[in-house]
């Protein structure tokens, strides 16, 4: 399940080079198919807190829409409810710079977070 690989992956230190990974082949085949004419939808990607904290990730996400020429309209970062009520001040800021860069940001599981 994503919940124990996602863990595991923390617990390790993979997640964040798996993240990259994520993100780059995402933005990737999105930029491929409009290339192809199709038609797209901005493509969602998880973020993991691990990741969005790591010093650099802003500098990582214009970089990637750089090299794959994706506009950043078309890429959705799913971040965790948890992660925005930690440290809320510096989230804010990497929230708001992301935004202006015309990122979508989405919040996951907040339907779950507001039952619970």
């Amino acid at each position: 399940m994503p919940d124990r690989f996602i863990r595991v992956a923390e617990n390790c230190g993979l997640i964040t080079a798996i993240g990259e990974w994520v993100l780059r082949t995402a933005c990737y085949q999105t930029k491929s198919w409009q290339n192809e004419g199709i038609i797209v939808v901005p493509v969602a990607v998880n973020v993991s807190a691990a990741q969005f904290r790591q010093e650099g990730f802003r500098e990582l996400i214009k970089q990637v829409l750089r090299e794959t020429g994706l506009d950043p309209q078309y890429l959705e970062l799913e971040l965790t409810e948890s992660l925005l009520l930690t440290n809320a001040d510096v989230m804010f800021d990497v929230l708001q710079e992301l935004t202006e860069m015309g990122l979508r940001l989405v919040i996951d599981d907040l339907e779950q977070a507001i039952r619970a």
